[in-house]
């Protein structure tokens, strides 16, 4: 009794050591946080927290906000007669002087008291380092507001349990905010905040929703104001009991409202833990000699006792009473109960049958809960065991408990058949494992499943065999099995990808390049064994950026279908990607057929489409490649019959071609003149020329035209429409653009007088470049006036017209920028763009100009564009002037500007230089 006694008090000291070093801590913490949930109490109401969440973040579209946004806040909700505001908000650093002045206005102008934080923070990063600097608002700011402290304090594991009624700020003691809101008197000491008041039902309302008035008056009207950050991404959040993660804002609303509720709870006296292990203590050796089931029914009422006295005080009384080393102390005592009860022998049998009852628990549930259909079956074909994918998977719908059913009822035939093999083969000694095999079962509806499945034997040992005296065997069986039917239908799919494509359902290049290969090898000697015809859809571009690339599918699928139209079986028409398709035909074929399918490609691919209620019109050119026995790859084949494509391109569009030999000497051309362009860039051979505009009546000159030229050092000057069109294709024409215009305004800005620069400006500097900022950084950098810079803008520039070029000509005609319209009248709506547009000049084209004053047409066509230029304020520039009768016939129509050839050709600086200083012009 002795001993018994001695070990009774080593318990309660244990305990009570336990908890006064603190390792119970978490214990306390979690049976505290027990209660919150058990005594869940609701707000008064009278406090209301307006956050900055994720959405006032989206929709004013930046962070930190600007301090007019805090004043416009304070404002709002102000005008609601709050009784006071409190902003969560770090105002301790300057922003700019107009942000600053009109947060101090909205805090001078508020009805309400307005609160704004302060904080002391650690004075550096080192952790060593225990200095503190305070964080307070500008002192403009203070002038007009109360102060309160914001300082929160987490315990040694992340969660915030306590708040202070106050803190030391620059040795001066200010309340904290919830002291402030709840009237009492601040000081250094903390509460335990009640985490029982039910923090969701504390009302809060959303900035933005304030800002853009959607808020009703009564929510805020006579209320207690918090303002701070909600959003996660802000990270002003906090671990708490009960409630997990949430926002700062939120914690000082819940201690605020615990101290307006006096729910401001405190801690327990130690000695009461100490007093009522002892009283336990005493209890345990009192019932020593009581059954021991009694004493621990006994133990487990004394602890639901404690715990409920512990509600009470909490809930009723504000008290939180630490009773875990009460709790820790029942365990000890009723371990000690039950180990007076039984010996050592029978705790090492119960843990034996205990751990042998929990693996078959363990691995039934392995079994039951497997994502793969597993049925355990004996050698007499009942179930033993079975997962529930098992039943779902084979009789889908069927709710029955299969364990110690026949099999047969469940598996089909040939899983049935595999598994009475394994076992025979087990019991036999000739198992040696089996590969996985696959099933097809008919499924609910007319769809087939697909199942994988493996069947293993296993040889069991019974305790006795009864008629023998010796240990007996018996057999089970594994069937493991799961329905691969998905990742079946994901490989077919897989594999039609790797030859159809998804879009027209066409063959792809991947299959168009098998069947052509497979045609070369079939390919003999002699004659041609088939061809392949190569097209891509002239004006595709143009469609998809007019219309959408919606439509641009939609066309592409209608391609498709017109071309299985015309190309029979056996032979394939493809699609090898964006716009280019191809035909393979797969037997020997004449010239003359061939030509005639290649017309009737050009003409029915041709044919306008309508789609989306739009008349659609694209052009084809095919080229051609004979298969012979000189041609080894498909990428052979393909290269020829891609620069057939070009020549037929080449020579006017709408065309066909075949593959020759000459075609490649002309590629090597092209491909030699591409690598020139870039060697001619690297060697600054270009030049700019100027072609001078002339004032038809007063005969003065008063602008020019900026020129692209190339004197290539060994064949001389290489033609514009020869190179340009390279250039632009190889993409070198933003970059040619940018260093004609960088020249040009560098040049014309020294001379003597200030007559205007004309520069042509690619579409393609306008959807790949940006044109704003390269012509600003040219102007700033040379100098030339805004004014005196005219950019010249081809049709084909509106045809893909979008919101960002409509807002770059914009932005460049607000800083003095003039634009002209190239060659007036001869693209697509040209009329339309002089109204969308503010065009400062229309160049009448040349082709129009070419035929005044003979051609009546023409003549008819130009008087209506210098009438539509008058009428609307727009300077006309007739281009392409090469007669004295074209200049007189486009000065008495009214036309101001003119340019060509009889008033000067394109020149070097020197010459324009000259013609500056001669006075009026030569005509």
């Amino acid at each position: 009794m002795f001993r018994y006694a001695i070990v009774i008090s080593l318990i309660a000291l244990f305990a009570g050591l336990l908890h006064n070093e603190g390792a119970l801590k978490p214990l306390k913490d979690r049976l505290t946080e027990l209660r919150f949930a058990a005594a869940s109490r609701d707000p008064t109401g009278g406090i209301v927290l307006v956050e900055i969440d994720a959405k006032s973040i989206a929709e004013i579209g930046e962070w930190p906000w600007p301090r007019r946004i805090h004043a416009d806040l304070i404002k709002s909700i102000d005008r609601f007669e709050p009784s006071e505001i409190a902003l969560d908000i770090d105002f301790s650093a300057r922003s700019n002087e107009a942000d600053d002045s009109a947060l101090e206005a909205a805090l001078r102008a508020a009805k309400s008291s307005v609160i704004l934080a302060t904080f002391n923070q650690p004075a550096s990063s080192d952790i060593q380092d225990r200095r503190t600097i305070a964080s307070q608002p500008l002192a403009r700011f203070r002038d007009h507001a109360w102060l309160a402290s914001v300082n929160i304090e987490p315990d040694s594991d992340g969660h915030v349990r306590r708040y202070p009624y106050g803190a030391l700020i620059d040795g001066k003691l200010l309340p904290s905010l919830a002291t402030l809101y709840g009237g009492v008197s601040p000081s250094t000491e903390s509460f335990i905040i009640d985490f029982s008041i039910s923090a969701s039902e504390i009302d809060r309302i959303s900035v933005i929703d304030l800002l853009q008035g959607r808020v009703e008056a009564q929510r805020l009207r006579g209320k207690k104001v918090i303002v701070g950050a909600g959003a996660i991404e802000l990270r002003d959040v906090f671990q708490v009991p009960h409630y997990g993660l949430i926002s700062g804002s939120l914690l000082q609303a819940v201690s605020a409202e615990a101290i307006v509720q006096g729910r401001a709870l405190d801690e327990a006296a130690q000695e009461i833990s100490i007093i009522g292990l002892i009283v336990l203590a005493v209890l345990v050796w009192a019932a020593r000699c009581s059954k021991w089931h009694h004493v621990v029914l006994a133990l487990i009422g004394c602890a639901v006792l404690v715990e409920i006295c512990a509600w009470a005080l909490q809930v009723l009384h504000t008290i939180v009473l630490d009773t875990s080393a009460w709790h820790v102390a029942v365990l000890g005592f009723m371990a000690l109960t039950v180990g007076r009860e039984i010996d050592l022998r029978r705790i090492l049998l119960v843990l034996s049958d205990t751990e042998r009852h929990n693996l078959k628990i363990v691995l039934d549930q392995v079994v039951s809960d497997n994502f793969d259909g597993i049925i355990v079956v004996d050698d007499e074909g009942t179930i033993q065991s079975i997962s529930r994918a098992a039943a779902q998977i084979l009789k889908p719908g069927a709710r029955r408990n299969w364990i110690g059913l026949p099999v047969k009822e469940l598996a089909p035939v040939e899983m049935l058949m595999a598994m009475r093999n394994a076992i025979s083969d087990c019991a036999q000694g000739e198992w040696r494992g089996a590969a996985p095999r696959e099933l097809c079962m008919q499924g609910d509806g007319a769809d087939e499943r697909v199942l994988e499945y493996v069947v293993t034997p296993s040889r069991l040992q019974e305790n006795v065999d009864t008629s023998r005296g010796r240990p007996a065997d018996r057999f089970v069986v594994c069937l493991s099995f799961r329905d691969v039917t998905e990742r079946r239908r994901a490989e077919q799919r897989l594999a039609y990808l790797a030859h159809y494509d998804t879009l027209t359902g066409l063959p792809n290049r991947n299959h168009f390049t098998e069947r052509l290969r497979e045609v070369l090898k079939a390919s003999t000697a002699g004659a041609p064994s088939g061809a392949v015809l190569y097209f891509d859809l002239d004006r595709f571009k143009t469609v998809n950026d007019t219309f959408g690339h919606g439509t641009g599918d939609l066309l592409l699928q209608a391609v498709g279908r017109r071309g299985l139209e015309l190309v029979p079986s056996p032979h394939l028409f493809a699609r090898l990607g964006g716009d280019e398709f191809a035909v393979l035909w797969r037997e020997p074929i004449g010239k003359e057929d061939l030509q005639i399918l290649a017309w009737r490609l050009i003409e029915q691919i041709g044919d306008p489409y309508e789609i989306n209620g739009n008349r659609l019109t694209i052009g084809v050119s095919v080229g051609i490649a004979m298969i012979d026995e000189t041609a080894s790859e498909p990428d052979l084949i393909m290269k020829q019959a891609d620069a057939a494509l070009y020549r037929a391109k080449k020579a006017g569009r709408g065309l066909h071609c075949f593959y020759e030999s000459s075609i490649e000497a002309e590629l090597r051309v092209r491909q030699k003149l591409e690598m020139e362009l870039w060697d001619a860039l690297a060697r600054q051979e270009f030049q700019v020329v100027y072609q001078p505009q002339f004032d038809l009546g007063s005969r003065t000159l008063v602008g020019v035209e900026a020129l692209l030229r190339w004197p290539h050092p060994e064949r001389g000057m290489v033609p514009p429409d020869e190179f340009i069109p390279v250039a632009e294709e190889v993409g070198m024409m933003e970059i040619l653009g940018e260093w004609v215009l960088h020249e040009a305004c560098r040049e014309v800005v020294r001379w003597p007088q200030p007559i205007k620069l004309s520069v042509n400006v690619s579409p393609v500097q306008f959807t790949r470049g940006n044109l704003v900022a390269s012509v600003t950084k040219v102007l700033a950098d040379t100098g030339l006036p805004a004014d005196r810079l005219m950019l010249e803008l081809t049709e084909s520039l509106f045809i893909q017209e979008s919101g960002a070029v409509r807002r770059a000509i914009d932005e460049l005609k607000s800083s003095g920028v003039g634009f002209a319209l190239d060659d007036f009248g001869t693209g697509y709506s040209a009329l339309s763009y002089l109204r969308k547009f503010p065009i400062d000049a229309i160049k009448i084209d040349r082709s129009f100009v070419f035929g005044v004053p003979n051609d009546v047409e023409a003549m008819a066509i130009v008087q209506a564009i210098v009438a539509l230029g008058r009428s609307l304020g727009i300077r006309l520039i007739a281009e392409g002037l090469e007669t004295p009768d074209q200049i007189r016939v486009l000065q008495e129509l009214g036309c101001q500007e003119g340019q060509g050839y009889c008033l000067g050709r394109p020149q070097p600086l020197q010459v324009i230089m000259g013609l500056l200083n001669q006075g009026p012009g030569p005509f």
